[in-house]
């Protein structure tokens, strides 16, 4: 039996990238953005290398940084000090993808160093060696390698993150690279912290070199080594503009000092080499690093590059037909959601009369809580010498709580006060003004199915049948409001008597006032249940203050930065964004923007994508030899066969008992804990179907039922491919297939699915 082809709808919704924690998601300053959906020159392609001295994590939030990577083509940045798997989390400039390597994690607190990383412009096609090793990054460009090292000093440890000395390792590198095709020329971009003063490696060209320190150990080797390999220094020749020969590290108060920072290539790709730029900054203190950027410009025919393919305008899907009158019904059920407010309102009803206040101080009592003699009382305290105050013991079945007898107090005062007076109640439990006015509305919507549901239902309709409206005012614990000690004290008192065990709770069924009907009376607008109590709680003011010791080395000489001012204010504005959060919420949401993993670009087509899908979702046209054909056409002739309506022989009706709110109820309770899910065609998410009165979602799914109709938009589904974790994302068939269906059609299959375990138990 076949499926029907499905109606695949593909949507890319690009959405604005922001920085976690900085105002409007930007660096303050920020310059203009660039466009990145196209490579740079029409005939050239860019090649930048840098040490950025560090913290790419970090210098990737400015958008001052992030245009100088969009300037080039090809990125090639060394010393990331990037830790394992913090490539997942980097903030890639848009049009980008991203390569690196990073040194291991070691056991000590000592900086975590080296690194290298490329970005590489989306339509070049570029995937990592396995010749890469630890500061070595080598790509395989289809048509030449490219190299980006960094070398550290002579003198310094390099046993603790790999096993051979990385210059060694770089000589083994290029070696293999040569070796492994005569004909695909090596780009190397180096750090080598070498001199090599004004000799050149390979080919003819001349070098000149404002370095006229002697030549290091170190740099008479990789001389050697490029010599051995036909490589040739750019630095220094006449491809260099500008000034050739220019220092590339720059050292305390901005004096260039040395070049160590090199471009290197094979002989035979000079023919294709435009130019070479060393880019020193005009104020070298407030740059990002104290060493320059080389910039080399190649013919573009020279790499290969995938075409640019011409923007796509895909048409809206096209609808399923359907049923009119259905649509419209769906149409207004989906509209009348309602917030928070208009649920209480539904929930308690309207205002007929408004009067002077009367008061009444509630409190709640519990001893020997958790155990299986603890006991509550709720206590009420109209004034001195009331006939109408109260003490009673808080009934079950619940264990008794602080909180459940201060709802059950407040029970105590509604069944006592008049229904036609507005009535202000003090008490000291927030949780009991807060479940009352404001999540009451919610929780009715779930059947009252949380902590204490029984008291809180009688409690919404006691609020309904009052005519007049109900204030709670919160009391401090520790007041010395007289009225407030005296709720306290007689419920402390009623503890002490020594009840036995609590009475079984006597719900409310009817509506306790007999003549409080409203039929011909004047609505008067005002809010029906209020407080001044917020309904999250205001973050009290920490007593820990943040100091900050930093500011004078920030604001200090820029000189003895060596060009980290940009990356100190960087990390202030960062640090700052931290120290502002008003509570744990907002401080998390930073974080994760900061550290959780970034989404993959997609490396296939739409079109690649569909067409695999739709192998998978619908027969294939020639059977499998494994499947057993005869039985097949068994079950069609079966299905056949089958009539479209049958009677319902279930015991409990399963099948033909119409839904009820209860239904409705549990539904919501199931999708409670999935509210994230993604929406279908109709971007109508779980959430949105939370916010729909129960009796309007009742009427929608019962008339589909029994017309059997659905909405047409139902009948649409959103297919997407996400990537199989360790698959190769240039294959189609590495992508797992999702299906995202209207929420409405997945809560009415939840409906339908209990009913069907119904039967089945």
């Amino acid at each position: 039996m076949s499926c029907a082809r499905p109606n695949v709808h593909l949507v890319w919704r690009p959405g604005p990238r922001t920085v976690p924690g900085l105002p409007h998601g930007k660096l303050e300053g920020a310059g203009s953005r660039l466009r990145t959906n196209i490579v740079n020159s029409t005939t050239d392609v860019s090649i930048m290398s840098w040490n950025i001295q560090g913290n790419l994590c970090v210098k990737l939030y400015s958008p001052e940084f992030e245009d100088l990577i969009k300037e080039h083509d090809v990125v090639v940045l060394q010393e990331t000090h990037l830790l394992p798997d913090d490539e997942e989390c980097l903030a890639i400039p848009k049009g980008f993808y991203a390569l690196s390597v990073c040194r291991k994690l070691t056991g000590s607190w000592e900086r975590h160093g080296g690194g290298v990383t490329a970005f590489i412009r989306n339509g070049i096609q570029a995937s990592k060696s396995p010749l890469s090793s630890p500061d070595i990054l080598v790509l395989d460009l289809i048509t030449c390698w490219l190299v980006g090292a960094y070398i550290l000093p002579e003198r310094s440890r390099w046993q603790q993150f790999t096993d051979v000395n990385p210059e060694h390792k770089l000589d083994e590198t290029v070696a293999l690279c040569a070796a492994a095709d005569e004909t695909k020329p090596i780009l190397l971009f180096l750090d080598g912290n070498a001199r090599t003063q004004s000799e050149k490696a390979g080919g003819d060209l001349a070098r000149m070199s404002a370095d006229q320190k002697p030549i290091s150990p170190r740099g008479s080797r990789l001389l050697s080594t490029w010599r051995r390999s036909n490589l040739v220094i750019l630095n220094g020749t006449h491809l260099e503009d500008a000034s050739p020969g220019r220092f590339t590290s720059i050292k305390e108060a901005g004096v260039a000092e040395a070049v160590v920072d090199y471009a290197v290539v094979s002989d035979h790709l000079l023919s294709s080499v435009r130019s070479l730029s060393v880019a020193i900054p005009p104020e070298p203190a407030e740059a990002w690093s104290d060493h320059v950027s080389l910039t080399l410009r190649i013919d573009r025919t020279f790499l290969q590059v995938a075409p640019r393919l011409p923007k796509v305008v895909r048409a809206p899907p096209k609808m399923p037909v359907g049923d009119a009158a259905m649509d419209e019904l769906c149409t207004q059920v989906m509209a009348s959601r309602q917030d928070a407010t208009e649920m209480l309102r539904t929930l308690y009803g309207e205002v007929y009369y408004d009067t002077p206040y009367a008061q009444v101080y509630v409190h709640g009592s519990c001893k020997d809580i958790g155990s299986h003699d603890a006991i509550g009382v709720g206590a009420i305290f109209w004034g001195e010498k009331s006939q109408l105050n109260r003490v009673d013991v808080v009934p079950g079945p619940d264990s008794p709580t602080s909180n459940r007898a201060a709802l059950y107090a407040v029970t105590m005062a509604l069944r006592m006060a008049n229904p036609d007076i507005s009535l202000m109640i003090f008490t000291n439990s927030e949780y009991c003004i807060r479940h009352l006015c404001y999540w009451a509305g919610k929780n009715s919507q779930i059947g009252w199915s949380c902590a204490n549901g029984d008291l809180l239902k009688d409690l919404a309709l006691l609020l309904r049948y009052r005519r007049a409206p109900t204030r709670f005012v919160r009391v401090e614990r520790d007041s010395k409001n007289e009225r407030a000690a005296a709720a306290k004290r007689s419920a402390q008192q009623g503890l002490n008597r020594g009840y036995s065990r609590a009475p079984p709770h006597c719900a409310v069924e009817v509506n306790p006032w007999k003549d409080s009907e409203v039929a011909g009376l004047p609505v008067i607008n005002v809010p029906k249940v209020s407080t001044a109590l917020p309904e999250i709680a205001t973050q009290r003011e920490s007593a820990l203050r943040l100091q900050d010791d930093d500011e004078e080395a920030l604001t200090g000489n820029p000189e003895h930065h060596r060009g980290r001012v940009k990356l100190r204010d960087l990390q202030k504005q960062l640090r700052d964004s931290i120290f502002e959060c008003k509570d744990a919420g907002a401080f998390w949401r930073i974080m994760r923007g900061w550290t959780d993993p970034r989404p993959k670009r997609i490396q296939v087509s739409l079109d690649q994508l569909t067409e695999e899908f739709e192998k998978r979702m619908n027969e294939p046209e020639e059977t499998p030899a494994s499947f057993n054909k005869e039985q097949l056409r068994a079950w069609a002739r079966l299905f056949e066969q089958m009539p479209r309506t049958n009677r319902d022989h279930s015991p409990r009706k399963s099948f033909s008992r119409k839904l009820t709110l209860e239904d409705i109820q549990w539904g919501k309770r199931q999708i409670m804990t999935h509210l994230a899910t993604s929406s279908g065609i109709d971007d109508f998410s779980y959430q949105d179907i939370m916010e729909i009165p129960n009796e309007n979602l009742l009427v929608l799914l019962q008339a589909v039922i029994d017309r059997k109709i659905f909405p047409s938009k139902w009948l649409l589904a959103l297919v997407a491919g996400i990537l199989k974790p360790r698959k190769d994302p240039l294959r189609p068939e590495s992508y797992r297939l999702v299906v995202l269906e209207c929420c409405l059609l997945k809560f009415l299959t939840l409906l339908i699915d209990r009913r069907v375990k119904e039967f089945a138990e």
